[in-house]
């Protein structure tokens, strides 16, 4: 995990999350992003030369030239997906509800101690050998 944005309240559209959270920013010459259909912020990615891939959900065949390029990233959006709920399930303070005073700025910050948990429970996940074997 290489990036944690901020947490959102409410409803918030995964590209509205995506033009604010600053990970476009990050982003470097020759990075690959994973999307699914409907992701419009290509012209952003392409702008630092990174390479936006579309996930390849179909109801009918794919084309030969996609069939390899699939199996290719397939295995990498399993594994982002596999980590996600890594997190969620290990840490139980991201599956239940939590006190208001943790969705609020910590003083003098700009990010809540909700924000700071996300991210400690990111850093522990990558440190367990477990995922940085698979």
């Amino acid at each position: 995990i290489s990036f944690v944005s901020k947490g959102w309240a409410g409803y918030v559209s995964n590209k509205d999350i995506t033009d604010s959270c600053g990970v476009l920013d990050k982003l470097l010459p020759g990075d690959l992003v994973f999307a699914g259909r409907g992701f419009d912020t290509k012209n952003k990615v392409g702008q630092v030369c990174a390479e936006v891939k579309i996930y390849a959900f179909t109801n009918g065949q794919l084309e030969t030239r996609d069939v390899e390029s699939t199996k290719k990233t397939a295995h990498l959006r399993i594994h982002v997906k596999r980590l996600f709920g890594i997190v969620s399930k290990s840490y139980a303070i991201l599956s239940s509800e939590v006190p208001i005073h943790m969705v609020l700025p910590c003083e003098e910050e700009d990010m809540t101690f909700l924000d700071k948990v996300v991210s400690v429970c990111c850093v522990l996940t990558n440190m367990n050998p477990i995922i940085l074997l698979k």
